[in-house]
C-alpha cells in the first residue's frame, strides 16, 4: 500500500485489468489511449456478439443494461457500432498494417535466440490475425444488418433473431 500520509483508506485501482485509458477531451469527446499494445483488447472469437458478450468475472453492468433496454438508446448503440465498423474497420487497411508490422519485426523475430516460440509459430499467428480481421468484419456486417433491418430479440437471449 505504501505510505499515504496516514490516510487509512485502501487504494482503489480503477479499471483494473484494462490495457487502455479513456480520456474525456472537452473538445473532441472520449479518446481511447491504449498501452501495453501486445494485447490491448481481450482476445475473443470473431463471432463474439457486441451486445451479449460479458467478460469473465464480470461484476455487473447496470448502466449498460439500463441504456440497452431502452429502444432509443439501443438504436444509438447499434448506430455507434455501425459508425465504428464503417469508419475504422477496413479489412484491407487492417491487414495491410499487420503485414507492415510483421515485416518491420521479421528480422528481429528470426534472430531472437530467446523467443518462446518458433518462427513458424510466429508466422502462423500473423496469418491467424489476418483471418480474424476478415472473419470479424464479416460477422459484424451480418450482425449489424440484422439489427438495422428491424431485427428483434424474440426469444430474449439478447441475439438478433431477424425482422
Amino acid at each position: 500500500m505504501g505510505d499515504r500520509g496516514g490516510d487509512p483508506r485502501p487504494r482503489r485501482r480503477v479499471g483494473r485489468g484494462l490495457n487502455q485509458y479513456v480520456y474525456n477531451d472537452p473538445k473532441t469527446g472520449f479518446v481511447v489511449i491504449p498501452w501495453d499494445l501486445d494485447d490491448t483488447f481481450t482476445r475473443l472469437e470473431p463471432d463474439t456478439d457486441p451486445y451479449t458478450y460479458i467478460k469473465e468475472n464480470d461484476h455487473g453492468r447496470p448502466f449498460y443494461d439500463i441504456a440497452t433496454a431502452d429502444p432509443v438508446w439501443f438504436g444509438r448503440y447499434i448506430d455507434a457500432i455501425a459508425f465504428a465498423v464503417e469508419t475504422g474497420y477496413d479489412v484491407a487497411v487492417l491487414q495491410g498494417r499487420l503485414d507492415a508490422w510483421a515485416a518491420q519485426i521479421a528480422e528481429a523475430a528470426a534472430d531472437d535466440p530467446n523467443r518462446p516460440f518458433t518462427l513458424d509459430q510466429h508466422l502462423d499467428q500473423v496469418d491467424d490475425m489476418r483471418e480474424f480481421v476478415a472473419e470479424r468484419r464479416l460477422f459484424l456486417d451480418h450482425w449489424l444488418e440484422c439489427w438495422q433491418s428491424g431485427g428483434v430479440d424474440g426469444d430474449h437471449d439478447g441475439k438478433c433473431d431477424g425482422a
